[in-house]
């Protein structure tokens, strides 16, 4: 496997659109390895929540198979720390959890510091805690970004940017940012829906609830957004009951749920692609063999 650069001989923009899920995150790296393997080069990515961590990775150049080994080694305790103040600030506490474990984990293996290094555009999507309006973080650091981006209200605690202002999830306001993407030129998007709620019986507590709560509330605001979805020709969007058995904190399923994604996306992938050759892929018109072997697959 190979991860492949855009071409700038093809008109064709490719867009990679992540969204939030929590630990659901994993299916985005089997839908990731589909992509790569039917050779479909990304010029672009946007991430939200988990979706802006993946994204990140994936613009700095990861292979997914690299990738693929960090979530299946991936727990919650590599992600989540309780938050102790919370026993003696009580309602003045901002967070169940501190940030400080998902910090030391991007630092340690995220490849690139800030936004100008990545090889492959990134824009994080934020939300504005005073405006409540989502923003696309798009410069400076990148870490801090993927933070907000990440800071599920009552879970984690929100972050202030370079700018002064104190930013939240971006899934609560656009989890599915696909409209950024055509914003940003994109004339093709790709996209895997990571049901941010469980269908399971959640467990009891604070943090299980705030975090079946919020998934909730984004999983409803996506199905208002269907419609919408359902208009683009040129939007491949998988949606499927993955990971509904999985609440959003449980890291330990990361394995089963990238095997399902690239199990269900890859056929469906080379069926779209097939349908729409003017999409750079390996079915498109004078496309050169693939190699085998690589050490982008390491």
């Amino acid at each position: 496997m190979r991860i492949l650069k855009p071409d700038p001989n093809r008109s064709a923009h490719v867009a990679l659109v992540l969204c939030g899920g929590g630990a659901k995150g994993a299916i985005e790296v089997g839908f990731y390895r589909a992509l790569c393997e039917l050779e479909v080069p990304i010029h672009r990515v946007i991430g939200t929540s988990v979706g802006a961590v993946n994204g990140a990775f994936i613009a700095a150049g990861t292979p997914a198979r690299r990738l693929a080994r960090g979530w299946a080694e991936l727990r919650r305790r590599d992600v989540l720390q309780f938050q102790w103040s919370l026993l003696w600030r009580g309602l003045a506490a901002e967070s169940v959890y501190t940030s400080r474990r998902l910090r030391r984990l991007l630092e340690a293996h995220l490849p690139a510091r800030t936004f100008a290094e990545l090889p492959i555009p990134l824009s994080v999507v934020v939300t504005d805690l005073q405006e409540g309006t989502p923003v696309a973080i798009e410069s400076g650091d990148l870490v801090e970004a993927i933070l907000a981006s990440s800071a599920v209200p009552g879970l984690l605690p929100p972050v202030q940017l370079q700018d002064g202002r104190r930013y939240i999830d971006g899934a609560l306001t656009n989890n599915m940012p696909v409209d950024l993407a055509y914003a940003k030129g994109a004339t093709a998007v790709f996209a895997i829906v990571c049901s941010a709620c469980a269908r399971c019986a959640p467990r009891r507590g604070l943090g299980a609830t705030l975090g079946q709560a919020f998934g909730i509330v984004v999983d409803c605001k996506f199905r208002l957004q269907r419609g919408e979805f359902a208009k683009r020709d040129n939007l491949c969007l998988i949606e499927e009951d993955l990971g509904m058995d999985v609440p959003a904190l449980d890291f330990g399923h990361g394995r089963e749920l990238m095997r399902r994604a690239y199990a269900l996306a890859k056929p469906r992938l080379a069926a779209w692609l097939r349908a729409h050759p003017e999409v750079p892929s390996r079915f498109s018109p004078g496309s050169a063999p693939r190699p085998t072997g690589s050490a982008a697959s390491a």
